[in-house]
């Protein structure tokens, strides 16, 4: 592999992320100096409601003044047209962006709590045309709003890092996702948002889609306080969760510390066969890029080898992205900054880079030509059937912008994409893209084919195809229901698992009898397949609620442990609704109660779960087991409601020293709980076995509240 420079200081300065235009302009987003603080800002949304949101902003000094230090996007260009980019223009200015995407004449960027999209309203003209078509996403630092990944099938896949998201697209549509990481999905125009994925700490930057249109992606889970993070490689299925509670699912690989900065999968040809389809993960603490090579297990992946494909000992280099090119040469972003720990939010205005990585040859491996920079630009200029016949080229970034550019040119594309799909002789390839194409000119023909290809002999056109169903029919479509329905019982794992969520999202009569008949007689014990037919349930409501409680009931013990082992790891507001009654059940329940107890904290919803009932049944005449109580308080803890810190200090009273430290473990979560649990300590009403536990925790907040480090020298 040849490392090439192509652009350095100063024509670049301090990069964190970039892209190519379809004309091969490379745009690079830059960090410059300033100093980010974290601060609320209010958002009001459609329906006349006002949320404050956390957010950050930057500012730096002007003689005496504070102003918002803005970042820039730069478009590259080589004046020597030798490759090396060594002339830069600044195209706009942006508040901490995170990610820069192109899609349809449109500039989009994430960051701050939003994601926007710019373009000139004239040809060549200044960025003036300005929609904010998301809004209300809740984390901060490097882990907000940051990842923009079109898919393909026309949707796009927006990332952010742990924090309460009351997230409103461009129409109105919510998504709430409370104290933790999300993917969501919308319309490019910012419609139909949903949240897809849930359960990350902190994932930042775009999915990875590889050639078959899995989606993966890198999480670090633990990265607070200048710390690394633990970090782990995942498979981003639709409804996954990676939580610790509502029965998470295992990640690929847990990777160890750092400071992940995205995930790319090299899909092109200009890299020898043993270097593609490979996930290629840059650093920026570790200083390096690995490569992992994953194959297919069940319906998720695992890791078959790894690799490190670039590193350096220079103190200065960061790799925080990369990013195929319209060449098919590998291009990396070296933020290049002398203070880039983690949760730096600025580069030091001194330096920057990006490479190029490109396949020089060996004695067995011939040397690879490029692509010209314009090879994105021709695919999207050809005559339509041509356009439609480039669905089947070997690189997956042409084919990308072929099916891009068939569904911006609309329904005059359909029949001859029609065909294609239902060509059993074409490149598999060719069909997944017309698959995704189709999606932008869906009509009764498109779902009747798409039906039609529920039993097609390629696994993951069935997938594609049952996802395709699930985003494009009407609640209740009885013919496209049927169908898939009659499709449930698909050999292949992964096909299987979309064709139940669609059976979920679509709904209709008789849907939840089989999907529960389908949990019921599930014997392939692949855990996310499991979770596919839990979620789909879950889909339904009410009706798929009350058809797991039938199968609670059934007198069968089997059925019984299975519908409340399903029951420890639901999300819905309906399922929220059933504990009570479970929790009285008639049956012997003593080695599911625990769970079902501690199932309370999967229910973080707006506006807040009602726990009067489960408090009832705490307070009731049934004596529970001190372990229960604290599973109890636990998950009221994990609701972040605050009759937790009431029940947190009660338990401060107990005579129980597991009940004592269960309080303490709640309130030391905060500053005011912490000095009330020192101040009690101090004042001996606690005892000394609590000593360690109540100065570390009044350690985590002295830096903030300076003013506890004398009740910390108290404690220790």
């Amino acid at each position: 592999i040849k490392v090439e420079i192509v652009a350095d200081y100063p024509t670049v300065v301090n990069p964190v992320a970039m892209t190519f235009a379809d004309d091969g302009t490379p745009l690079v987003l830059e960090w410059l100096p300033g100093d980010a603080r974290e601060q609320a800002e209010e958002i009001a949304y459609k329906d006349g409601t006002k949320r404050k949101i956390a957010t950050v902003r930057k500012e730096r000094k002007e003689g005496d003044k504070t102003v918002v230090a803005m970042d820039v996007l730069k478009a590259l260009r080589s004046t020597k047209n030798d490759g090396v980019y060594d002339e830069a223009k600044v195209v706009l200015q942006d508040e901490l962006p995170s990610s820069v995407l192109v899609h349809d004449g449109w500039t989009y960027l994430s960051g701050r709590g939003t994601v926007r999209r710019v373009r000139p309203s004239k040809a060549g003209g200044a960025y003036d045309v300005k929609e904010v078509i998301a809004r209300g996403f809740g984390g901060v630092g490097r882990r907000q709003v940051s990842g923009l990944t079109l898919g393909n099938d026309g949707w796009l896949y927006i990332t952010s890092g742990e924090g309460d998201h009351y997230v409103e697209g461009s129409d109105g549509s919510r998504a709430t996702v409370l104290r933790t990481g999300a993917v969501f999905r919308c319309r490019p125009d910012g419609s139909k948002l949903h949240a897809f994925s849930v359960g990350y700490r902190n994932p930042y930057r775009d999915l990875a889609f590889d050639a078959a249109f899995n989606a993966f992606h890198v999480d670090s889970e633990n990265a607070e306080r200048g710390k690394d993070g633990d970090c782990r490689l995942m498979h981003v299925a639709e409804e996954s969760d990676f939580s610790p509670s509502a029965g998470e699912l295992p990640a690929l690989l847990k990777t160890g510390r750092g400071v992940p900065t995205g995930l790319h999968i090299y899909n092109d040809t200009r890299f020898p066969e043993p270097y593609r389809g490979l996930l290629y993960y840059p650093d920026t603490s570790r200083q390096s890029i690995r490569a992992y090579h994953v194959v297919k297990a069940g319906a998720t992946f695992s890791v078959k080898q790894s690799f490190e494909v670039m590193a350096s000992d220079d103190g200065l280099f960061r790799p925080c992205q990369v990013v195929t090119g319209p060449d098919g040469a590998i291009y990396v972003v070296d933020w290049r900054t002398d203070h880039g720990g983690a949760g730096q939010l600025a580069g030091d205005g001194k330096h920057g880079r990006v490479y190029r990585l490109r396949w020089s040859g060996t004695a067995d491996q011939p040397a690879l030509p490029l692509r010209g920079m314009d090879s994105w630009a021709k695919v999207r200029a050809l005559p339509d059937g041509d356009l439609v016949q480039a669905l089947s080229r070997p690189d997956f970034s042409d084919r990308q912008m072929a099916g891009r550019e068939l569904a911006q040119r609309g329904a005059k594309q359909r029949d001859a994409l029609l065909a294609l799909l239902d060509d059993s002789d074409a490149p598999a390839v060719a069909r997944l893209g017309a698959a995704g194409a189709l999606q932008s000119c869906w009509n009764d023909d498109v779902r009747g084919a798409f039906i039609e290809q529920l039993r097609a002999g390629d696994p993951d056109l069935r997938r594609l195809v049952a996802d395709g169903l699930a985003l494009k029919c009407e609640p209740g479509d009885t013919v496209a229901g049927a169908a898939l329905v009659k499709a449930l019982s698909d050999q292949d794992v992964a096909a299987r698992r979309a064709i139940a969520l669609a059976i979920g999202r679509i709904g209709g009569d008789g849907q939840a009898d089989a999907l529960v008949h389908a949990l019921q007689f599930d014997e392939e014990r692949d855990p996310m397949l499991r979770d596919g037919l839990v979620r789909a349930i879950e889909r339904l409501g009410k009706k798929g609620i009350d058809r797991l409680l039938t199968l609670a009931e059934s007198g069968n013990d089997r059925d019984r442990r299975l519908a409340l082992d399903v029951f420890v790891t639901l999300r819905s507001r309906e399922a929220a609704a059933a504990l009570p009654g479970l929790l009285t059940y008639p049956h012997d329940l003593s080695s599911q109660r625990l769970s079902l107890i501690k199932s309370y904290g999967n229910y973080r919803l707006d506006p807040p779960l009602d726990v009067k009932p489960m408090l009832d049944h705490v307070a009731g005449k049934k004596r529970l087991t001190t372990p229960e109580r604290i599973a109890g308080l636990q998950a009221l803890a994990a609701l972040d409601l605050p009759v937790a810190r009431d029940t947190a200090t009660a338990f401060l009273d107990e005579k129980d020293l597991m009940l004592q430290e269960a309080g303490v473990a709640v309130l030391v979560a905060e500053a005011a709980g912490a000095k009330l649990v020192a101040e009690r300590f101090v004042a001996k009403k606690l005892p000394r076995e609590l000593r360690t536990q109540v100065a570390n925790g009044l350690r985590e907040h002295v830096a903030k509240h300076p003013e506890l480090q004398k009740l910390l020298d108290e404690v220790k």
